[in-house]
């Protein structure tokens, strides 16, 4: 019987299994370090990263992530080439980060955190109203969920702006493509959302250079990856009037220090990693989908380019 293989520090294994075992009665569950016949392991669940792990593992066809993203696995060219990497395709965490952008972008339009200092200070003031298509929202990434917060901001007249790797096309926004297209679609952003899969060439991309180029007054939203965020140029820039807000959901070490600056600072708005976070009941479903699919003959969805990263 193929196996299985959970890792990760993060997850509870029981529950996994528990959905798992609906849909994949065909194969075994195991929890590492309990593999057994590591012969026997041919599908790696993960979240975390692979280290040396594949290395007892000779049968593996394919790497799953937990998660939306894969970078947490490490460098992708050292895996074997007949390994697929997968990473996590899910409506229910497509919907989740949708719901955390737009959430922002309203709290930036509506001026939300501009009432809520002057709450503090008891001032009764009214500001003049802007219309929703009068905003510009820029969104770096226009894979399965940046493509989706587009079209939902699209959809509630936000005049929405998207930057790529490659030129894409969309009927609901205006899309700007490699680095030729970086700096006109920065100058024409008033609230920059980072939804970009974290690779050697991102690492950073939300900069001092990059707030430069936008409209004074500006505003960031980053649930991409703490390390597209270079944290002393957003405070600066924050500080300098050329940001007004920002809105970080990630953070490049987890748990946030408690002496870390962000905390203390009214202009930012922090959560705790969860502007979408995997539901193990709709992602058991999908993974299970996936592999049953290619039990069968068929293609994985979710497929990993390792030389991209994403």
């Amino acid at each position: 019987m193929a196996v299985v293989l959970f890792k990760s520090q993060t997850d509870d294994p029981t529950l996994w299994n528990t959905e798992l075992s609906r849909y994949l009665v065909h194969l075994d569950f195991r929890v590492w370090p309990a593999v057994g016949d590591p012969q026997e392991v041919e599908y790696l669940l993960i979240w975390g990263e692979l280290g040396d792990l594949l290395e007892t593992l000779p049968n593996v066809k394919a790497i799953l992530s937990l998660g939306a993203g894969v970078d947490h696995l490490g460098d992708l060219n050292k895996i074997r080439n007949n390994i697929s990497v997968i990473r996590l395709v899910d409506d229910d965490l497509t919907r989740g980060m949708s719901e955390y952008v737009i959430f922002n972008v309203l709290r930036f339009h509506r001026l939300d955190q501009l009432y809520r200092e002057q709450q503090s200070q008891r001032i009764w003031q009214e500001h003049p109203p802007v219309a929703s298509s009068e905003i510009r929202v820029g969104i770096m990434g226009l894979g399965i969920l940046g493509k989706d917060a587009a079209k939902k901001l699209s959809s509630l007249d936000y005049n929405v702006l998207g930057w790529s790797r490659e030129p894409k096309s969309f009927d609901f926004c205006s899309v700007f493509h490699g680095k030729e297209g970086f700096n006109d679609f920065l100058e024409q952003t008033n609230i920059l959302i980072c939804l970009l899969p974290l690779t050697a060439e991102t690492d950073g991309i939300l900069c001092a250079k990059t707030f430069s180029k936008l409209p004074v007054n500006s505003y960031l939203v980053n649930a991409a990856r703490g390390q597209h965020l270079i944290n002393a140029d957003l405070l600066d820039a924050l500080s300098s009037g050329q940001l007004l807000g920002a809105a970080i959901d990630v953070f490049p070490e987890e748990p946030l220090s408690t002496s870390h600056p962000f905390w203390g600072n009214t202009k930012i708005m922090m959560t705790p990693h969860v502007a979408s976070k995997t539901n193990y009941k709709t992602a058991a479903k999908c993974i299970a989908r996936n592999i049953n699919n290619w039990e069968r003959g068929g293609n994985l969805e979710g497929v990993v380019n390792s030389s991209r990263g994403y």
